[in-house]
């Protein structure tokens, strides 16, 4: 992995943020993303902000030499229930300094990763296998998506 791609992807990855954090800037904690779930805005930047630090420490276990997924069973739908209940209670400014928490963790453990081992393999959270930068790419996807969810709540600006 040469230094101008992971800089890109670093860059990526700060624009993403960037976006979600202007968008839950304005965004009431409680508003709805999906009513049928229950989910509201603090409900989804906690869900972002959880599996950074679960993809933070997958990093760290393989900048280590060991690994670090969920115990198996793995089931994304209990785990983002867990995730959702432990949070739930918490306030918005909480979640928020949580998501900065998990972005900056996953930042340095990617950034601790030697470039010659970027392509890996790393075991991601989920279980799966891959490169550094694939899942890294993963969680600024995981953002956007995201995004789009705050942003449908939020309204317009």
């Amino acid at each position: 992995m040469d230094a101008a791609r992971q800089e890109g992807i670093f860059r990526d990855l700060a624009e993403s943020r960037a976006e979600v954090d202007a968008l839950l800037a304005r965004a009431d904690p409680a508003a709805w993303v999906n009513e049928r779930t229950g989910r509201r805005v603090l409900d989804v930047a906690a869900h972002l902000a959880q599996w950074e630090a679960f993809a933070a420490e997958s990093l760290e276990a393989f900048s280590a030499g060991g690994e670090f997924r969920l115990p198996p069973p793995f089931e994304i739908h209990a785990v983002n229930e867990r995730v959702f209940r432990e949070h739930r209670e918490r306030g918005f400014a909480e979640v928020r300094a949580f998501l900065a928490e998990s972005r900056a963790r996953l930042v340095a453990a990617a950034r601790s990763v030697p470039p010659d081992r970027w392509p890996g393999p790393v075991t991601y959270p989920w279980g799966a296998r891959g490169s550094v930068d694939a899942l890294l790419l993963d969680m600024r996807g995981h953002d956007r998506h995201h995004a789009g969810q705050i942003r449908r709540a939020a309204g317009p600006a």
